[in-house]
């Protein structure tokens, strides 16, 4: 009902601009202001709790008075719509999901789906079974996403995908989006074979003979991603719109999106396809949209600074976000930037870089990416998930600190060093945690980092 970026406020209203009071009980019971039994309305303000009150003022869509009845009934007139939430319901502010992957979650919602496969077995069933409903067309890509090695009982292969599909050109994110499963048409079309090196911020999964097992991690997804067209920025933004229903639909009413397709040119067809529906009135949801370090040329030139508004929009929804880096890899993937190494497990093979991760951005590139974004008014924010991340990222960050109207971040951080917790709070830097984390993540942290999880890991609240 509020704005995520203009919270609700107390104090006095004219008694000629509230057009709708929403009543409610402090306690749910019939002390309340509201009606005996009514709902309860939480404003979330203030340091802690719930904030509990009775009413809600509320003119042209913004909350403008909350209080007891009495205080909000003295300051609306008396044509004032009234509305007397049900025993069973709750008023909330709309939520702002601060890290959702808008176009990639709409367009996954299309694709084959593998969260939840527990074996390899199960996998080759489902990669099947989702061909069986596609056209027989060997140039067509088959794209999905959510497989685990920790719940497969291992790493997929590409002959896994062959035994599934034979011939066709396959290629599945894993669930953190940091590994890609592809089939041997996939690297064969991508030149991929034992001779090929890994490429910079990247690591191709090998046999014992050197071949490529199928697995690419972090920058070695390009050599295949590379090769599979964008949708179009109208086929986005269908699957947009769609989403962005059900979210509010769920009272998510903004969304911080850290990007995540490649852009076609410039700033990308995701982009594109939030200011076409922006510009018709027809993005529902409030949007930061992120661009990532090949775009960032492209906001620059064209004058695009954090916090305004991205282009035509006529219900002020759409506004440029943060320049999104990456410092490093993920726990699922073996790839988080360590300042310990992981020790190898017992059946799995050596993890990549002798257990200490990936830099998928060098520490110093980090740096530089982060002053030239500042000094164009564009907000930093850097994956890092590995406690050698995140040190690298707030070292990169601290300069920037101030230089724009948006607050610096480190998505994640998941391990943090001890040294390093008091830092956020110290420079001004926002931790830009996700708690599902905790509950996704918890037994692989706790078997691949042992008791640095356990010390330091997921430090909510610290």
């Amino acid at each position: 009902m509020t704005s995520p970026n203009r919270p609700a406020r107390g104090g006095p209203a004219g008694r000629g601009r509230i057009e709708t009071i929403l009543m409610g009980s402090r306690d749910g019971g019939p002390s309340g202001g509201g009606p005996s039994g009514s709902g309860r309305i939480a404003t979330l303000a203030g340091a802690a709790g719930p904030g509990w009150v009775e009413a809600l003022g509320i003119a042209d869509g913004r909350v403008v008075v909350a209080g007891t009845l009495a205080d909000v009934e003295a300051a609306a007139p008396t044509s004032a719509r009234r509305i007397v939430l049900g025993p069973n319901e709750a008023a909330v502010p709309g939520l702002t999901d601060s890290h959702l992957h808008l176009a990639d979650a709409a367009l996954a919602r299309q694709r084959l789906a593998l969260e939840g496969t527990g074996s390899r077995h199960e996998l080759i069933q489902r990669v099947r079974a989702f061909v069986g409903l596609m056209p027989d067309d060997a140039e067509a890509w088959v794209l999905g996403a959510g497989w685990e090695p920790d719940t497969l009982g291992g790493w997929p292969t590409a002959d896994d995908l062959e035994t599934a599909a034979p011939g066709r050109l396959v290629a599945v994110w894993a669930h953190d989006h940091h590994a890609m499963l592809v089939s041997h048409a996939a690297l064969r079309l991508a030149g991929v074979d034992a001779a090929t090196g890994d490429p910079a911020g990247g690591v191709i999964r090998r046999g014992a003979d050197r071949a490529a097992t199928g697995v690419l991690h972090e920058g070695a997804v390009a050599l295949v991603a590379d090769r599979i067209a964008d949708p179009e920025a109208a086929t986005i933004a269908a699957a947009v719109r769609s989403l962005a229903a059900e979210l509010l639909a769920l009272g998510v009413v903004a969304v911080h999106d850290p990007g995540g397709l490649g852009p076609a040119d410039g700033l990308g067809a995701p982009i594109e396809a939030y200011r076409l529906l922006a510009a018709d009135g027809r993005l529902g949801i409030r949007l930061h949209a992120c661009v990532r370090a090949d775009q960032l040329g492209a906001a620059i030139a064209a004058g695009l600074r954090s916090g305004e508004p991205l282009g035509p929009d006529p219900l002020d929804r759409l506004r440029l976000g943060w320049l999104k880096t990456f410092a490093d890899g993920s726990l699922g993937s073996r790839t988080a930037a360590l300042l310990e190494p992981l020790a190898p497990l017992p059946g799995e093979p050596a993890p990549p870089n002798d257990g200490f991760g990936v830099w998928v951005t060098e520490p110093a590139e980090l740096v530089e990416l982060a002053r030239r974004a500042a000094q164009a008014g564009i907000a930093n924010q850097i994956h890092g998930i590995g406690d050698a991340a995140v040190r690298a990222a707030l070292d990169a960050l601290a300069p920037t600190v101030g230089a724009t109207s948006l607050m610096p971040r480190v998505e994640h951080a998941q391990l943090v060093a001890e040294a390093d917790i008091p830092r956020f709070a110290a420079l001004g830097i926002a931790a830009s945690m996700q708690p599902v984390h905790v509950r996704s993540d918890a037994a692989a942290a706790r078997r691949l980092w042992g008791s640095r999880a356990e010390e330091r890991g997921y430090a909510l609240g610290r």
